[in-house]
């Protein structure tokens, strides 16, 4: 009976340690899944912001674009509409 009751308590043991490596398995692997959200999410804002730059640029240019050319930018934008009209005409 008595090598019973220790082998229990062995067993008992390695359950108990093999849980506690478990969950610092577990910390770590949540831990670095947390760095690695957290430099995805700093990257994605940087090129966000890069992005937002950049299509500011072109609405500023474009912009400065029709100030210098008033008629042709009207010109082109009435070709454009008339165009878009004549290929979403059904028949």
């Amino acid at each position: 009976m008595a090598t019973s009751t220790t082998s229990r308590q062995g067993a008992s043991s390695d359950t108990s340690e093999h849980l506690e490596q478990a969950r610092e398995h577990l910390k770590e692997a949540a831990s670095a899944s947390q760095m690695a959200a957290a430099e995805a999410k700093s990257a994605a804002t940087a090129e966000m912001d890069e992005l937002l730059d950049k299509g500011r640029d072109v609405l500023c240019s474009a912009e400065a674009l029709i100030r210098k050319h008033p008629v042709a930018a009207f010109g082109a934008a009435f070709a454009a509409g008339w165009l878009l009209s004549r290929l979403g005409r059904h028949k």
